[in-house]
């Protein structure tokens, strides 16, 4: 699991660095509008695709009597699928654009149409990268694809100038799964529904879910589309996208390793409660402090990433961050409701969620506009944490000092670093691109040194018992050799003094 989990972060990474290098030209090609008309255009896309998210790779993964008529069967009702949801957008394009009275959206959505029917025709093989832990070629599979779409946006972008860069590239990522799933893994799917009525049994309940989590993020970018126009939704869009680094760039790739892992151990409570517990862990001296810091961070982050142009978004991103260090946390909960078999707990959990988010983001968006509707997201994430993890601590059993153990050494450590990178980038005048740059990697290293002391010093008070800190230094190369040098700098100032 953890090599499993490491691929994952790795690819993930290299998915993000190509992402932050498009972001940065992409940014100083088009205009926040131009994000805004394919988000209006993706939201709805997403809307319908809604009919095809019964998570059969979830199902086949978790079930540990997969034969190959499941999975047959599954690539043809992904096939089915597809080219329901294709024909659905080239039908309703028109009435998209008149609902946000931009004529632009009928020929985006139509050609946003064929990315569902790639989609669905892709090679279902490929599930059996993630069923047998075979995490190398799972990296391989989503980096080629990353490279191509990645190529295809930027040359769209100097040709066009326009929107139609990020639409090409979507159709592009497209063709290029269905292409590389067949090249990668010799599995060769037929036509069958065999096994329909044992896969809807466990999906339709992840179907539920997908529409929960579809209506927490696209549907929320539409309605402050409709109330607040392109530009406020395309800082919405960008700014969610930077707070949202410690989700999808370390809690996501984490978790499509840990599921199949979890998965094993569906019988084993007290294995899987341990499991939890570790993971936990390093969530929290990772994807905690990565979040924390980019919201210390934001004043420098934007401006370097963006440009001038995007200087609105800093406080949005400073409040989505926080509310996105809470969602990592909550995504492992997820995991273990569907290896147990329970993922009904998730869809009561999520759709009451949903429901005070949107609440809480109508009422708040009038009135104070993006920053409001991002304040609504917050809010809402900080009610459902506590409720979240007492549902977790029910199902395995997992008392709550397990879990202030893990937690209270991160959280202290984080909140020193806030003080230091904030302190730090109020005193910081940027000249240059150039001199920008160099201001964010050095606050940056500034704030990781002052979490890693913080959490290492606390660590040595309460004994260097068995924790998330020994578990990482184990994982990470030449970890002891970490250990040390750290543990001479905090030694250092008692020296001094």
């Amino acid at each position: 699991m953890a090599t499993g989990a490491s691929w994952m972060v790795v690819m993930r990474m290299f998915d993000r660095g190509l992402g932050v290098i498009s972001t940065v030209i992409l940014a100083r090609l088009l205009l926040p509008s131009d994000y805004g008309l394919v988000a209006m255009a993706a939201g709805f896309a997403e809307l319908l695709s809604l009919v095809a998210a019964f998570g059969f790779d979830s199902a086949l993964i978790q079930r540990s009597d997969s034969a190959r008529a499941h999975f047959d069967t599954a690539w043809t009702l992904n096939v089915l699928l597809g080219l329901l949801i294709g024909a659905a957008l080239l039908g309703c394009a028109p009435l998209v654009a008149d609902y946000f009275s931009e004529p632009r959206l009928t020929d985006i959505m139509r050609v946003m149409a064929m990315s569902p029917i790639l989609n669905g025709f892709c090679n279902i093989g490929t599930v059996l990268f993630r069923k047998d832990l075979n995490f190398q070629l799972e990296a391989v599979y989503m980096a080629l694809r990353r490279i191509l779409g990645f190529g295809v946006t930027l040359a769209a972008a100097y040709w066009f100038r326009s929107y139609w860069a990020l639409v090409a590239g979507t159709v592009a990522t497209a063709l290029a799964g269905l292409v590389l799933s067949f090249v990668l893994h010799p599995y060769r799917p037929r036509l069958t529904l065999a096994e329909r009525a044992s896969l809807f049994g466990f999906s339709a309940w992840l179907l539920l879910n997908n529409i929960i989590r579809f209506t927490n993020t696209r549907a929320l970018e539409i309605i402050i589309a409709k109330h607040a126009g392109s530009r406020s939704l395309g800082l919405f869009s960008v700014a969610n996208d930077i707070a949202s680094l410690p989700t999808s760039e370390l809690s996501a790739p984490i978790n499509r390793a840990l599921f199949p892992g979890y998965a094993r151990f569906q019988d084993d409570d007290a294995q899987l409660r341990r499991l939890v517990l570790e993971v936990f862990a390093l969530l929290a001296l990772v994807a905690l402090p990565a979040g924390v810091g980019i919201a210390a961070l934001a004043s420098l982050l934007v401006p370097v990433m963006l440009g001038a142009n995007w200087l609105d978004a800093v406080p949005i991103v400073q409040i989505l961050a926080f509310s996105c260090v809470m969602t990592v946390m909550q995504n492992n909960s997820y995991l273990v409701y569907l290896v147990k078999g329970r993922p009904q707990i998730t869809t009561w959990i999520g759709g009451s969620f949903a429901v005070l988010q949107a609440l809480l983001v109508v009422l708040l968006l009038p009135g104070h506009g993006v920053i409001g509707a991002a304040t609504g997201v917050l809010l809402s994430r900080a009610c459902y944490i506590p409720i979240e993890l007492g549902m977790l601590m029910r199902i395995l059993a997992i008392r709550p000092r397990a879990f202030s153990d893990v937690m209270l050494r991160p959280m202290a450590a984080s909140v020193v670093m806030w003080w230091v990178v904030t302190a730090l980038a109020q005193e910081i005048k940027i000249l240059s691109a150039g001199q920008g740059l160099l201001a964010l990697l050095g606050v940056a290293l500034c704030g990781a040194l002052a979490f890693a002391l913080v959490v290492l010093l606390l660590w040595r008070l309460s004994g260097k018992i068995e924790s998330g800190e020994r578990l990482l230094l184990k994982l990470v190369p030449g970890g002891s050799h970490v250990e040390r040098v750290l543990f001479k700098m905090l030694r250092f100032p008692n020296q001094v003094s």
